[in-house]
């Protein structure tokens, strides 16, 4: 018996033929060698097929021509025929067949292969084959099945695509019984058409470009799309797989159950956009034609396995890249919208039961009421509608975002009162929708916004919630007014007025009658407008601090410009609560200004030791920033001296607001309402409406109160949280004097040619705690300095200040006060210093300084004896000065020549800092050692001497002369 694969035949053995080994032998290769002649066959086929195809694409090939190819197909037998076979239908230059006549190959191909596996267990390649053969079969399918649903879809949407904002309107303000989203937000889009916006232009050409695309999509491009993890040669040897295999019951539970154990997603990454496009409008655009196309397409959807959350991240990526021509073209939500029937799954309510108990124990403790009434709860929101929410808050298209706010809130609310009816009232539909009606609110006041601060197509809710955003840009705009920085000018005055901005009774907003003269952008921006109808926003402080903040951005991008960090200081200064002013002013150098330093005291360090700086400085520009940042660090200095002297720390839960109150009691109504144990658990932020949490107030009412608490206060922004919460406790003033001290000392640098020292030298802790992060927080204590470091540095201050004081007098005081060195010593070395080299009248302008000049005289006298030898020395070699010379004292002359005698021995530094003394300057330093010095014992009968000896010199010149 001969055996090959599945078929058998009996072979008779007669005396003389060869053993039965090698019969079975040959008849194997006999029967590869027809499979691989019949494969051939079928190649040859389908090549020559598709070669006639693409020579004459106009003509309808008949297809009997291919079917007869189909019993060739179903005749394979061996796994590695039917994986060639495989790999040439797939491929790419196959795409001319039809995808009926693919689907039919798959089919055979599969059953082939089923035949073969059925007796035993597969081979990995025979696996890897089969779920490969499963999958794409699976696919062609749906493709199919896309393909009759997006040709209605196609022609849905190209109707309801409109390319101009003015035509949009037009057509719909002609709709008499106009209903659903369209009467409030027609107003919105007429006053963004005058403010010059192009709504629809570039959406139009993408979704045209995405459908042309889908319509010529192949069943092979489609495939192309989803993943393919049995690629990987190593997978179907894993035994987990193989048990998938084992354990499925069906085909399709072994393809789902391995797209979760190998955790693969179902799509392919994109390699570009138009690729997504074109994808997601062919599996999608079906919604917009019919509700029987729409249950259709579900479960299409079901059949390649997208998930829930899958589709719903497609669904709403695909929804807000459509035209909004085509969005304000749905019809309003009925039971017999498509729109509406594909949305109908997201609002079906799982487990009405628990949502009874739940509502009846929130009601426990108040007896004899209807859950109507105390209902103060959202009903639970499954999570693929949360994100659908989310993403109507997030996005900067409101349009997009309130039409399908408009159909989700409908749907809520039918499902709610299908489930109260189907429980005859035990649940209750009271707040069913509330959560859409707010996020419409919030989207009509963000409309509002985008308009009056010129951001229009830009801000979503999420951004008006974050604040941030919107007192920036008032900032902004009061700078740009005219504001001049530090003053409270007319510029920046809050508006005393109120405007309601929420929508009336007659269904429009309350914002819209006072844009309707604007005509243009530029009539429609108005901070002051802002104000008057959000006066949540109204903080003198607050906008003060964005001020600052505004400026020192826009000087941070241009650091040349040091006049905005000027008027940011000047801003600063008009900051009223001092806490606020000194965590903004730690704010501004922690953000802006810190790092700028590292980069300066950098330069220093690398000029300091002797290498080229890799940057220049000009040294101008940075005088002029130091002197800035020295007045913000002394200006949180003093504030901060402020704060501690009246042992108050700026802590948010002191100051109140009377816009978000959120964790008062809101419910006017409720006065027998009286649950002290109510636990505040809601912010008035969108998130909140869509989590499982109790209120303080009933739902009922919920609307109301977000329409008066949002958007949130100023004091929600980040920026001042951030102050608010600001840690005084742990600032220290020594860190921040010693800053003072390092921004005073590199302005010395820049000023003066004084040669630079490392910063290390002239800081204790070798100067580890400047301009590190959180400069002026002792987040963990400090090393304190040996007794020999502070010594060490108080010599290197000590020292590097006598060379500053040659250069700058004012640069050198100032700083040695900012050292802390005792300034009466560091003046005497300066004076001496001054009269060493001459300069005699800034000397005696600085000794007057001096609280005990007395005690220089010796040392004065020992420079006025300098001087007068190297005099008399240069006059000795003179012979014109020769008669002069003999008719001075020889005792006086011989001790005042020889420098090294006592008392009163030379200054050795005179000759070198004073080449050229003068006779005159040295009479009068005589005569004020003669003021200072006690009047007994031989320095004073010495400098007494030097005087009477100056007078005679100087009378005997003029007199010879």
């Amino acid at each position: 018996m001969r055996t090959s694969d599945n078929v058998s035949e009996l072979i008779e053995l007669k005396p003389g033929l060869p053993n039965a080994s090698i019969l079975m032998k040959y008849f194997t290769q006999n029967k590869l060698q027809e499979e691989n002649f019949l494969l051939h066959q079928v190649i040859g086929g389908l090549q020559a097929f598709v070669k006639k195809k693409r020579s004459d694409a106009t003509h309808t090939l008949e297809q009997d021509s291919l079917d007869s190819l189909l019993e060739d197909i179903g005749s394979l037998s061996s796994s590695t025929t039917i994986q060639a076979l495989l790999d040439v239908l797939l491929n790419a230059d196959m795409a001319l067949l039809n995808a009926r006549f693919l689907l039919k190959a798959l089919e055979k191909l599969q059953l082939a292969l089923n035949n073969g596996m059925s007796s035993r267990t597969p081979t990995g390649a025979e696996l890897s084959l089969h779920w490969k053969l499963l999958w794409q079969r699976r696919l062609v399918s749906a493709f199919i099945g896309f393909q009759a649903e997006f040709d209605r879809g196609k022609r849905a949407l190209m109707a309801m695509m409109q390319t101009n904002t003015k035509e949009i309107i037009s057509r719909l303000s002609t709709k008499e019984d106009a209903s659903g989203p369209l009467p409030r937000i027609l107003p919105w889009l007429e006053l963004f058409r005058r403010a010059g916006i192009v709504l629809d232009d570039e959406s139009c050409g993408q979704t045209r470009k995405a459908v042309n695309s889908a319509s010529q999509l192949t069943a092979w491009e489609f495939m192309e799309f989803f993943s393919m993890p049995f690629n990987d040669p190593d997978l179907p040897r894993r035994r987990d797989i193989l048990s998938l295999f084992e354990a499925a019951e069906t085909k399709e539970e072994f393809l789902r159950d391995t797209f979760r154990v190998l955790k693969t997603p179902i799509f392919r990454k994109f390699s570009n956009r138009a690729q997504k496009d074109c994808l997601f409008t062919f599996i999608l655009a079906p919604v917009l034609s019919s509700v029987f196309a729409v249950q259709e397409l579900q479960q299409l959807h079901l059949d390649i396995f997208l998930t829930e959350e899958t589709l719903t991240t497609l669904f709403i990526e695909w929804y807000f890249s459509l035209p909004l021509g085509v969005v304000l073209a749905l019809p309003p939500p009925s039971m017999s919208s498509s729109f509406q029937r594909w949305l109908q799954p997201y609002f079906v309510i799982l487990d009405v039961e628990s949502a009874i108990q739940e509502e009846g124990e929130d009601n426990a403790k108040t007896p004899y009421v209807s859950s109507e009434s105390y209902l103060r709860r959202l009903r639970d929101c499954p999570r693929s509608l949360v994100e659908i929410f989310n993403s109507c808050w997030k996005t900067p298209k409101l349009f997009h975002a309130f039409v399908l706010s408009e159909h989700c809130g409908w749907g809520e609310k039918q499902s709610a009162k299908h489930a109260e009816e189907d429980t005859f009232g035990k649940y209750s539909s009271t707040g069913s929708g509330a959560r859409w009606i707010i996020l419409q609110g919030c989207l009509a006041k963000t409309v509002h916004l985008s308009l009056r601060l010129g951001k229009v197509g830009r801000l979503s809710v999420d951004a008006v919630e974050h604040v941030d955003g919107i007192m920036q840009t008032i900032a902004v705009m009061q700078i740009n007014d005219g504001h001049e920085a530090g003053e409270d000018d007319a510029a920046v005055q809050i508006p005393e007025d109120h405007v309601d901005v929420n929508i009336g009774a007659d269904g429009t907003d309350g914002w819209v009658t006072t844009m309707e003269n604007c005509r243009k952008a530029a009539q429609m921006k108005s901070w002051a407008a802002v104000l008057s109808a959000y006066p949540q926003f109204s903080n003198r402080d607050a906008l003060c601090c964005f001020r600052v903040g505004a400026l020192c951005a826009a000087w941070n991008a241009e650091r040349s410009d040091m006049q905005q960090l000027e008027d940011a200081l000047l801003e600063l200064d008009c900051v009223v609560t001092i806490q606020v002013k000194a965590a903004m002013a730690a704010y501004i150098w922690e953000r802006y200004i810190r790092v700028h330093v590292v980069t300066l005291i950098t330069f220093w360090e690398e000029s300091a030791a002797g290498r080229k700086p890799q940057r220049g400085l000009q040294p101008q520009v940075a005088r002029r920033f130091f002197s800035i940042i020295r007045n913000l660090l002394v200006m949180l200095l003093t504030t901060m001296k402020a704060v501690r002297a009246i042992s108050t720390a700026y802590d948010h839960g002191d100051t109140e607001s009377d816009y978000d109150d959120e964790t008062s009691d809101a419910d006017a109504e409720s006065d027998d309402d009286n649950e002290e144990d109510v636990p505040c658990i809601a912010a008035f932020k969108l998130e909140s409406l869509t989590q499982s949490v109790k209120w303080r107030f009933r739902v009922k009412n919920l609307s109301l109160e977000f329409r008066q608490r949002w958007p949130p206060s100023h004091d929600t922004s980040a920026l001042m949280q951030t102050l608010q919460s600001f840690k005084f406790d742990m600032v220290s003033v020594s860190q921040i004097a010693d800053h003072i001290s390092l921004i005073m000392l590199l302005d010395s640098f820049a000023a003066t040619a004084v040669t630079p020292i490392s910063v290390v030298k002239l800081f204790s802790n070798n100067g580890r705690h400047l301009c590190r992060p959180d400069s002026f927080l002792t987040t963990q204590p400090l090393a304190q300095p040996s007794e020999e470091e502070r010594k060490s540095v108080s010599r290197d201050r000590t020292r590097f200040l006598k060379e500053l004081l040659r250069h700058d007098e004012t640069l050198g005081f100032a700083l040695a006060e900012a050292f802390g060195l005792p300034l009466e010593v560091i003046r005497e070395e300066y004076v001496l210093f001054l009269y060493q080299s001459g300069r005699d009248e800034r000397a005696d302008l600085a000794i007057e300084k001096m609280q005990k000049p007395e005690r220089l005289v010796l040392k004065l006298g020992a420079i006025a004896r300098a001087r007068l030898s190297l005099i008399l020395r240069r006059m000795k070699t003179e012979a014109e000065y020769a008669v002069v010379m003999s008719m001075l004292p020889a005792d006086v002359f011989m001790w005042v020549t020889n420098d090294s005698q006592p008392p009163l021995v030379s200054d050795p530094l005179v000759e070198k800092l004073d080449r050229t003394p003068s006779l005159t300057s040295t009479h009068y330093l005589l005569l004020k050692c003669l003021a200072m010095i006690s009047p007994s014992g031989e320095e004073f009968e010495k400098v007494s001497a030097m005087s009477v000896l100056v007078k005679d010199v100087i009378s005997q010149v003029k007199l010879h002369s």
